[in-house]
């Protein structure tokens, strides 16, 4: 095989490329490779190679999906990078010729990753093609795991009526089939869902129930998870002492499996708490340090969700030129990934720092257009965070007639997606006759 690679490259039909110590790649020209491509299939041998690349993709997924929660994460997450495009075509691939078992697993390998690189959109249309397929209804773990892990993108998308279908008929699956780690886990997921939604005691008592479970088989990532969300709970509920004993026994946990994701996340958490307590000090150390871990991961969408809590951190110290530029830099990567959730939080950032410039109409304008949206996607602000700009929103309309702050509702509650994200982005306001003129 050497000797061929080699004589191909000497032959220039294939290209070595070198990134300072990574393993070298190969790659052809797409006229070669698409002349190489008719030669397999008039030889007859197309299907045999297709099905041998997808099952080594398949393998390589696999054997990365562990490898994403530990210590190797970054290196897992560069190495999948690198081979996306291989990944792609044997998802294509599989998606038309089967095994659709296949598919669905090399889906749900993906799925970390996918959200990790900001591939949310991709990988939830793919995931969703995927599920679709007639040979992939049935009641099978493979199903279960697809489902889990295509809601879990459509949540980050802030579909969350779609998300709660995908994980509950996940989670029947799970229980038909006696899969308590699956069950476990979709229970954590489920309670995400209903915290986000704002049912807290109800997502409380999920929590409860997938901790319980999670313990009794000694899953000690999913511990991990449920104890930081029952800390997120006690957070969103005014409890930041509490939250931060859930919080300091997750982070233990995700740093004794040397989990940089989970690390990261509850660094992030322990950094909102810190803030909450007053202990800016504190606060901006953990988040600062939480991303750190984001950048070296690559993970985008959590880059950004540190850079809008930064920019509260920045603005609440009038720093109000550094909070524009983190909530800018956030939402331009949040823009990019689809995730309109974050999109919400970073129009309530930047109404809380229009709040703090003396900007009142700007700020009840953006607050307005956020609410919408959170309307939209079913996504309610955690208490502690609500209100927090409601608070920000009463002082911007002390120095407006209530008809000023009427107009300044409506025109933010009309504003659609595009629009408000270009209003924060400093586009002036687009009047009713610059709409008729559109």
């Amino acid at each position: 095989v050497l000797d061929g690679i080699a004589s191909l490259v000497d032959k220039s039909l294939l290209r070595r490329d070198e990134e300072g110590d990574a393993e070298p790649r190969f790659r052809m020209l797409e006229t070669i490779r698409e002349y190489a491509l008719e030669r397999l299939v008039e030889a007859g041998e197309s299907d045999r190679f297709h099905r041998r690349h997808a099952d080594h993709c398949l393998t390589l997924a696999e054997q990365a999906e562990p490898g994403l929660i530990g210590p190797q994460q970054a290196a897992w997450l560069d190495r999948l990078e690198a081979d996306h495009d291989n990944l792609r075509a044997a998802l294509s691939w599989l998606a038309r010729y089967g095994p659709v078992d296949h598919g669905l697993r090399l889906g749900a390998a993906l799925r970390r990753f996918w959200r990790a690189r900001g591939y949310i959109m991709e990988g939830s249309e793919r995931m969703a093609a995927l599920l679709s397929l007639p040979g992939a209804q049935g009641r099978t773990t493979s199903r279960a795991k697809a489902l889990h892990a295509a809601g879990r993108l459509v949540r980050e998308q802030g579909d969350y009526g779609k998300a709660r279908t995908l994980f509950e008929e996940s989670l029947d699956i799970y229980r038909e089939t006696d899969d308590p780690r699956g069950i476990g886990w979709a229970l954590v997921d489920l309670g995400f869902l209903t915290r986000y939604q704002g049912d807290y005691a109800a997502a409380r008592s999920l929590f409860e129930e997938s901790l319980e479970l999670l313990k009794r088989i000694g899953d000690t990532e999913g511990i991990a998870a449920s104890l930081g969300n029952l800390g997120l709970i006690a957070r969103d509920q005014g409890d930041p002492d509490r939250a931060e004993v859930h919080l300091e026994e997750s982070l233990a946990l995700w740093r004794h499996l040397g989990d940089r994701v989970g690390f990261g996340w509850a660094l992030t958490a322990l950094g909102i708490v810190a803030q909450a307590q007053g202990r800016l000090g504190v606060a901006h150390a953990r988040l600062e340090e939480s991303l750190g871990v984001w950048r070296e991961l690559g993970d985008r969408q959590n880059t950004a969700n540190v850079l809008a809590m930064m920019a509260g951190l920045a603005r609440d110290q009038g720093e109000y030129d550094v909070a524009r530029a983190s909530l800018t830099e956030g939402l331009e990567v949040l823009r990019e990934v689809g995730d309109r959730r974050g999109i919400a939080f970073i129009l309530e950032g930047f109404a809380g720092l229009a709040s703090a410039e003396a900007q009142p109409a700007r700020a009840i304008c953006l607050a307005s257009a956020a609410a919408s949206l959170r309307r939209i996607i079913g996504a309610a602000a955690p208490p502690s965070w609500h209100s927090d700009l409601e608070r920000r929103m009463e002082a911007a309309g002390t120095g407006l007639s209530r008809e000023a702050v009427e107009e300044a509702r409506g025109r933010g509650g009309g504003m659609t997606l595009p629009e408000a994200v270009a209003f924060a982005l400093g586009a002036p306001l687009r009047t009713d006759s610059n709409r008729a003129g559109t």
